[in-house]
């Protein structure tokens, strides 16, 4: 928040939803106008399924190399913790993923797994909308 204090949105991995509730929590403490978008590869959306059926439910689930992201359904815990501090998700396909972990690895000289280069894939494809200052 420093380094970008006039953030308007922010696009955070989703697995189980620790880490996209606590950034959902503190980015509505800190700057209440933030959007906080969680992100899913297309291959397990757990969190999308929820939201449509308004509560956790199973979601089909293949393996990849994304597999730090989405899982079997929602975690019944996170699901309150989550639907109040973050947007819908946002999903993205897994060639979008892998693509962008080549493009972070060849001009940014960054190795990232599938959940990191997620969010960048949703970055670069504006998913978030015309958020993203």
């Amino acid at each position: 928040l420093e380094d970008l204090p006039d953030v308007d949105a922010v696009i955070v991995p989703y697995g189980g939803g620790g880490l996209s509730a606590a950034i959902g929590a503190v980015m509505k403490e800190k700057r209440p106008n933030c959007k906080v978008f969680p992100v899913e590869v297309a291959t397990s959306t757990p969190l999308r399924t929820a939201w449509q059926t308004g509560k956790p439910a199973p979601c089909q689930h293949a393996p990849t190399f994304a597999d730090a992201m989405g899982g079997m359904s929602v975690l019944r815990d996170m699901w309150p913790l989550v639907t109040k501090v973050t947007e819908k998700p946002l999903t993205v396909p897994l060639e979008d993923v892998a693509h962008t972990v080549r493009i972070m690895c060849q001009y940014n000289h960054l190795v990232a797994e599938g959940a990191g280069a997620a969010p960048v894939a949703a970055a670069m494809k504006g998913l978030a909308g015309r958020h993203g200052k």
